[in-house]
């Protein structure tokens, strides 16, 4: 009989596709791969380890793991991921519970990993792995049918004074223009109606290949592919050059819709983090939507930064008020050690920083009240992502999954996956409702 692998994966979408990439290897390796934690002989904690609270998540789903395995079915507990591979000797010696470990690059090893974990062996693999050969291999998608993520990149050459990402996950490594084409064009045939293009900064794709074909030439070729929707997430406003705004203006199934994070619009602030300066994403978001118009824009934005002032946060709040983006995230400041960020002073009280993150949710959810509303009355296309007994639940050209709000679509229930026509009836500040066209 087979052995059952369940797999708990944590963090962002370039972790889930590092986990769906293990899952598809493992299972073309003869494992049964189970949803149900509880009925697997093997369970795996894809962990993240970007910022405190997603740390401490990951901690709880490792100890949770191991009560599974000491009161459930579950023979041997792995741990793969971003946090194990930043805290490698350290999770090793306080966490005996774990049977093996492996990095960010795990997939590619992964079945040696598990195996040698059922034999006791308590293995640590964290050899490198070239993007191009990990975004090779077999995948399980973890997504609606309908929908998956396709990474371009992996790594990141920014030094943003806050981010561990480069010195977890390495330098920018673009694949290839032709492995990604070639992938989309898999995944479409598969049923994928929806291509959500991901890296740690998806607008510096192909700046490090000497072809240097960017993503405005991938999102050209994209656009020949038979995908409903191609959509961008995890832009750079220092990188979104014209190129890349006009092949997105000219694609015919690139989204308006983009994920902008800016992080702050202090300018005191954006200089010790290393980002750019405010006057660039001003320019960015400009021309972004002279040229596309109907462009639903989505950023994030952080406060609690070392030496952020009442008079920073203003800043931020009359920023957010004028730009009046669709969709913002606003997190707090986590001291990162082997940042820059982590030696800056002063510190801003923890209470006092979470306060500021909740005035600048209040305000957004105000404005995306206000934006919602405007949609009243309009009819748009949505796609479905499940199904009750008299609604439906989708996703229209400017909401992203996961991350953003929902469509209703009351009355009548539609299979997932379909593209339908919705008059647009009601309006929250996340979630629209509507009836079908």
């Amino acid at each position: 009989m087979a052995l059952k692998v369940g797999m708990i994966a944590l963090g962002c979408a370039k972790n889930l596709v590092d986990s769906e990439r293990m899952l598809g290897v493992l299972r073309a390796a003869g494992f049964e791969i189970t949803r149900d934690s509880n009925r697997a002989d093997v369970l795996i904690v894809n962990t993240c380890g970007f910022i405190g609270p997603a740390k401490e998540e990951s901690i709880k789903a490792v100890l949770d793991a191991a009560r599974a395995k000491e009161f459930g079915a579950c023979r041997a507990l792995v741990v793969t991921g971003c946090l194990s591979e930043r805290y490698r000797d350290e999770l090793w010696q306080e966490l005996p519970e774990v049977d093996a470990m492996g990095g960010t690059g795990a997939a590619a090893g992964i079945v040696d990993l598990v195996r040698e974990a059922m034999a006791g062996t308590r293995p640590r693999h964290f050899e490198g792995c070239d993007i191009s050969e990990l975004d090779r291999l077999p995948r399980v998608l973890a997504t609606p049918a309908h929908t998956a993520y396709l990474r371009i990149a992996e790594g990141c050459d920014n030094r943003c004074a806050y981010c561990v990402i480069p010195t977890i996950r390495g330098p920018l490594r673009s694949r290839s223009l032709g492995d990604v084409l070639e992938e989309a064009q898999r995944l479409v045939a598969s049923g994928v109606k929806e291509l959500v293009l991901i890296a740690q900064d998806t607008t510096a794709y192909g700046h490090d290949r000497r072809e240097r074909q960017g993503l405005d030439v991938l999102i050209r070729e994209l656009g020949q592919v038979d995908a409903n929707w191609v959509r961008v997430m995890y832009a750079h406003p220092a990188h979104l050059d014209e190129k890349i705004i006009a092949a997105m203006a000219a694609s015919p199934n690139c989204c308006a819709y983009l994920d902008l994070p800016l992080q702050h619009a202090s300018p005191s602030v954006l200089a010790r983090m290393g980002r750019p300066p405010l006057e660039v994403s001003l320019g960015t978001i400009s021309r972004l939507r002279e040229a596309i118009p109907a462009i639903a824009l989505r950023s994030t934005f952080m406060v609690g930064f070392p030496g952020e002032t009442e008079a920073d946060v203003q800043l931020l709040l009359g920023f957010l008020e004028e730009m009046a983006f669709d969709h913002v995230g606003v997190f707090v400041y986590s001291l990162e050690d082997d940042t820059p960020a982590a030696t800056m002073t002063p510190l801003v009280d923890e209470k006092e920083a979470v306060s500021r993150r909740d005035r600048a949710m209040s305000l957004q959810q105000s404005i995306a009240r206000r934006n919602n509303a405007g949609r009243v009355g309009s009819i748009i296309t949505v796609l479905v992502d499940r199904s009750g007994r008299s609604r439906s639940y989708g996703r229209g050209e400017h909401q992203a999954p996961e991350v953003d709000g929902q469509v209703i679509i009351r009355g009548k229930a539609v299979p997932a996956g379909e593209l339908v026509r919705v008059r647009i009836t009601g309006a929250g500040a996340y979630d629209l409702k509507g009836e079908l066209v």
